[in-house]
């Protein structure tokens, strides 16, 4: 009799702990080895709350995280999630993720994964070369500086001869559109040429210019990134862009002209980032 009670409730705990696996693997479900450092990584998570998408990007960022695709999952939504960290260790995915409607995200549950290092474990670093003085041996560097001080004689009388000898004629410099600066970044886009890092510091930089052109700065980023893409001129090209990041089909009649018309009277020197590139 207690032999069959206790294969009865070694059966009960085995049911339990099926259900518990099932549950657990439908919360949340991804691939079993963690990428590496630059590798992106696919993973489905469910999340309550309005929708959700990736947080913009900015300079330094250690993780890039983008909504491939959404569900509806009764009060909460099960989302298909791509990620890419360039700083190895354990990250919150929830972290890297926005609400669409602009509401507060800190009550998202954590979303951990891990992002391995590419250097094996213990690895030093190279000494920093200290820089020595160079040695005086047989008169040597005094050559060397006769030598360099001599040609650079030789190249101001040739620049000045040769200046003399040309016709002052003034010369018109003509500002590059940023029309024509983009037109070869988005062609690329339209090809699927361009990684996901490249999309989002493409979208960034345009978020970045049109809000400082709206005078949007003081507002909230999720709140004035909503304001540029509903915007007449900045919202074409910004909704495409998120299409290109998020979407895996591509229109090959995509007409680039009318999504650059906006920007043919913008100089191209509105185009940059915090850290000053373009």
């Amino acid at each position: 009799m207690i032999t069959t009670l206790n294969k009865l409730a070694a059966r009960c705990w085995l049911a339990v702990l099926l259900v518990f696996g099932c549950a657990c693997s439908d919360l949340f479900a991804q691939d079993t080895d963690w990428p590496t450092v630059g590798v992106a990584a696919k993973i489905t998570v469910i999340l309550p709350g309005s929708e959700l998408e990736g947080r913009p990007l900015f300079d330094d960022a250690e993780m890039v995280v983008q909504v491939v695709d959404s569900f509806v999952h009764g009060d909460s939504f099960r989302y298909d999630l791509r990620y890419q960290g360039f700083e190895p260790g354990d990250h919150d995915l929830s972290k890297w993720l926005v609400r669409i409607d602009g509401s507060s995200s800190e009550d998202l549950p954590a979303v951990p994964v891990k992002v391995l290092s590419l250097l094996p474990s213990g690895q030093k670093l190279p000494n920093d070369i200290e820089a020595g003085a160079l040695p005086y041996v047989g008169g040597y560097s005094l050559f060397a500086i006769l030598m360099a001080a001599l040609w650079f004689a030789v190249l101001l009388g040739m620049i000045f001869v040769g200046r003399s000898r040309k016709k002052k004629q003034p010369k018109e410099e003509t500002a590059i559109s940023l029309a024509e600066l983009l037109k070869d970044r988005l062609s690329a886009a339209g090809a699927d040429e361009m990684t996901s890092a490249q999309y989002a510091e493409l979208e960034r930089v345009l978020f970045s210019m049109w809000r400082r052109r709206l005078g949007l700065e003081d507002m909230p980023a999720s709140e004035a990134m909503q304001k540029v893409r509903a915007d007449e001129k900045a919202g074409p090209l910004m909704r495409q862009i998120e299409t290109w990041m998020h979407s895996p089909n591509r229109d090959n009649d995509l007409d680039l002209g009318t999504l650059l018309e906006p920007y043919q009277n913008i100089p191209a020197s509105e185009l940059e980032s915090p850290g000053g590139g373009k």
